[in-house]
């Protein structure tokens, strides 16, 4: 009898034994995959939190490039903005005091926007005109500029005419 009660004690251990043993099986791999998820998920956080870094990054280069850009879009004219031009040379004209008639506008082959306009007014505001046309922030050729005194009485009370024609190219252009 003493046997068969050891025999059953063995039994019931080694079952408790088992089934502690699968209990400790299924905990461990349990936590084995805990630990991988929140390692995924660290890494994920970490990748988020570079990402974050990143775009707050361009954000602050973006503002502080923002001058450069305006500069930069003062300077390049596509065709959607080549009216921005043509009135940007009809100001300078206004600016300088003198009268400006557009004669003609081009977009040659080569990628130019070539535009050809008449000036007319007093021989200060025809060459004011001239000056502010090379210091445009655009890249300007000037391709022609010819100054022609008009006949006529002068006075000092009326000042002589001047007639300007000029033909500019703008190379800074994106057909």
């Amino acid at each position: 009898m003493n046997k068969n009660l050891l025999q059953k004690r063995v039994i019931f251990l080694s079952t408790i034994l088992a089934v502690a043993m699968a209990f400790y099986l299924y905990f461990f791999y349990m936590v084995i995959r805990t630990g991988e998820r929140s390692n995924d998920l660290y890494i994920s956080l970490n990748h988020y939190e570079s990402s974050k870094e990143q775009f707050h990054d361009v954000e602050e280069l973006i503002k502080e490039t923002e001058a450069d850009r305006v500069l930069l879009d003062a300077t390049f004219y596509s065709s959607s903005r080549a009216v921005n031009f043509i009135e940007k040379i009809e100001s300078l004209g206004k600016q300088s005091g003198v009268r400006l008639t557009t004669t003609s506008i081009t977009a040659t082959k080569d990628g130019k926007l070539e535009m050809s306009f008449v000036a007319i007014g007093e021989f200060r505001g025809v060459y004011t005109l001239l000056a502010l046309l090379e210091s445009l922030p655009s890249e300007v050729a000037i391709k022609s500029a010819g100054f022609q005194k008009n006949s006529g009485t002068e006075s000092p009370a009326s000042p002589s005419t001047w007639t300007a024609n000029f033909t500019i190219s703008l190379l800074s252009f994106i057909p």
